[in-house]
C-alpha cells in the first residue's frame, strides 16, 4: 500500500500518493523557476495551479477522494 499525502491546490484538498506528489512538486517547482523573472509570475503560477485543481476535480469522484 502506498503512502498518501493530502495537498491543497487552489483551496481544494486532494489526497494523492507519494509518487504523484513528487512529480507534481517537481513540475510546480520547474514552472516557478521558469516564470520567476516575469512580472506577473505569481498570477501565472496561481492560474496553472487552479487549472490543475480543475483537472483533478474532473478525475476524482467523491467516492475516490
Amino acid at each position: 500500500m502506498k503512502k498518501t499525502i493530502k495537498i491543497n491546490l487552489n483551496g481544494i484538498i486532494f489526497n494523492i500518493d507519494d509518487d504523484a506528489y513528487e512529480k507534481l512538486k517537481s513540475y510546480l517547482d520547474t514552472i516557478s523557476r521558469y516564470f520567476s523573472n516575469k512580472q506577473e509570475s505569481k498570477e501565472i503560477i496561481d492560474d496553472i495551479e487552479a487549472r490543475i485543481a480543475e483537472l483533478f476535480q474532473e478525475k476524482v469522484s467523491a467516492e475516490n477522494q
